[in-house]
């Protein structure tokens, strides 16, 4: 669906461009307007090309779908997360847009080694906590 000046939301048009001739694609901000099921979409930023997250209730629990925004911190998953200053500013941001929601279960885009689905006790909070470390020490280094 295009935005003001008739363009459609980042991302949509590659979309569009590598899915067979038909194929509707929602943006995420009208994903909720579509009435197909309930979810909420947050638009993100900091890491990856248009980053997203949905919170879709099911079956009595909140999942959360995400990008690679927030990471399970292993060995593997700290590749790739030098940014900018800019870059580590918007993750922050984002984190702080996802600190709030407390889902049940959690599905990454990339899971890292002997990760769980499930999310018990305090585990979200952790998870949330070393990414903001993680932010900040970004941030941090590039101010030296």
């Amino acid at each position: 669906m295009p935005r003001q000046g008739g363009h459609p939301p980042p991302g949509v048009s590659a979309i569009q461009a590598i899915c067979p001739t038909g194929t509707t694609v929602v943006p995420t901000t009208d994903l909720p307007n579509q009435n197909w099921f309930r979810a909420m979409t947050l638009q993100l930023a900091g890491r990856g090309s248009n980053p997203v997250a949905y919170l879709i209730p099911l079956a009595g629990k909140n999942v959360l779908f995400s990008g690679r925004i927030p990471i399970l911190f292993d060995h593997y998953s700290v590749e790739g997360l030098s940014v900018t200053r800019e870059n580590a500013i918007e993750y922050l941001l984002s984190i702080n847009q996802l600190e709030a929601l407390k889902p049940d279960l959690w599905l990454p885009a990339v899971t890292s080694e002997d990760q769980n689905s499930n999310l018990y006790d305090y585990q979200w909070k952790y998870i949330i906590t070393d990414n903001y470390r993680v932010g900040r020490s970004i941030l941090e280094q590039q101010h030296r």
